[in-house]
């Protein structure tokens, strides 16, 4: 029966599966698979705290790895957490949170053909292959090119699985470049849904000028049900 079969991942499948991909992540926060990369400091437009996020109650569950606050390599690439840049969205409108719908003039000045994201997004499940947010990148020659962030693809729920076995086919859909860089858990998680697990996923994007200077980025909601966030970015 689904019953007798949903026992059987949750003993036997999941357990295997999620262990090879905590330790493909882990391998991974050990070898930078990038040259020359700049850490951009985001902690003049951080709002949200890492603690609060990632220790529900400030209560680190055994055995998850804490997200502590410096650069340090997350899927192979080094970006510099201090803590989360949250935008706004329909979800966090209607719980009362206020947080801005865009954050601009993120300051770069460099060219660059890769950048990097360290990110997630709350309430995800809702706009699969909608645009939830946008990267504006502004040009040392006035002129802007938009990179898009479509959930589904390149922008996934903080709370996800680590395994593959008998889940919604939406969940493998991550597109080339985008792949789950952190996992830990907290109290809330392990109550209300213990199969999933805290995540933050890195994306890389091309820039469509990298011969030109990029003077700074902007980081934009379009007001759907999902709310991205940014805890680290990196240019290379």
């Amino acid at each position: 029966t689904g019953k007798d079969q949903l026992v059987n991942l949750r003993l036997h499948t999941w357990p295997k599966e999620r262990e090879i991909e905590k330790q493909r992540i882990q391998s991974l926060q050990h070898v930078n698979t990038t040259t020359n990369a700049t850490t951009i400091d985001l902690s003049r437009f951080v709002n949200a705290q890492l603690t609060p996020w990632a220790a529900q109650n400030g209560r680190i569950p055994r055995n998850s790895p804490q997200l502590t606050a410096g650069v340090k390599l997350y899927a192979g690439v080094p970006f510099d957490v201090s803590g989360m840049v949250r935008l706004h969205s329909i979800t966090s409108e209607k719980n009362g949170e206020h947080f801005p719908v865009e954050v601009d003039k993120i300051s770069i000045n460099e060219k660059f053909a890769k950048i990097y994201l360290l990110h997630g997004a709350y309430a995800g499940g809702g706009n699969y292959f909608q645009v939830v947010g946008r990267l504006v990148l502004h040009y040392a020659d006035g002129s802007t090119n938009a990179i898009d962030l479509i959930a589904g693809q390149t922008v996934f729920d903080c709370w996800s699985v680590l395994f593959k076995t008998g889940i919604d086919p939406v969940y493998k859909n991550a597109s080339p470049g985008t792949e789950i860089a952190w996992w830990g858990s907290n109290s809330l998680i392990e109550k209300l849904d213990p199969d999933e697990t805290l995540v933050l996923f890195k994306s890389v994007f091309q820039n469509p000028r990298p011969d030109v200077a990029v003077t700074s980025v902007d980081y934009v909601s379009t007001m759907t049900e999902t709310g991205p966030f940014l805890a680290g970015l990196t240019v290379e």
